[in-house]
């Protein structure tokens, strides 16, 4: 790719060289000796492409790439294809595929993370259910015996009143509460 090449086609992206040198690090006068070059580096392209947030396909010769369906398409005008830019699209290509690959990998093992901690979960949850269901019926228990000693205590109450009422008759000019009526020593 010439660098008239690559001006035509900074041009087409409406951004102007000022802001893409800037975008580059780069003075504006660098990026206008470099589109006044017979020949442009791939690695700059890929610099370019990188700072534009835009396909490098777009900026190789004869082709640009559709974003939209993700096609490339080859300018009308001229029906060739250079073997160097065939050479550079197989390279990019198995970039991604390598990229995309790795990311299969990571994300198979975050599902397979997830399912693990998805187990545990669900494990954690039964024990909770588990422990709820034992709550319950410590609640329950609890309320149970609060009950029966608060009956027991009635009745306690109820049998010591009933023993005082009867110690207080027993009780006469004769002698002590100590001694039961009518039994023989």
């Amino acid at each position: 790719m010439t660098g008239k090449d690559l001006k035509t086609k900074l041009e087409l992206t409406g951004i102007p060289f000022r802001k893409i040198a800037e975008l580059l690090g780069i003075s504006e006068q660098n990026l206008q000796n470099k589109m006044s070059s017979a020949d442009i580096k791939i690695s700059f392209l890929y610099k370019i492409s990188k700072a534009l947030n835009k396909s490098i396909y777009f900026f190789l010769e004869d082709k640009y790439f559709n974003e939209e369906n993700h096609e490339i398409v080859y300018d009308k005008q001229t029906n060739f294809q250079s073997p160097i830019i065939d050479s550079v699209y197989k390279v990019l290509y198995e970039e991604e595929r390598h990229k995309n690959e790795e990311l299969l990998i990571s994300i198979g093992g975050f599902k397979k993370e997830l399912e693990i901690k998805s187990k545990e979960v669900e494990t954690k949850i039964k024990e909770l259910k588990a422990m709820d269901f034992e709550t319950d019926e410590l609640v329950k228990r609890n309320q149970f015996l609060e009950q029966e000693l608060t009956e027991h205590k009635k009745f306690t109450e109820e049998t010591t009143l009933r023993s005082s009422k009867k110690s207080k008759k027993g009780t006469g000019a004769a002698g002590s509460a100590d001694v039961p009526l009518g039994k023989n020593r």
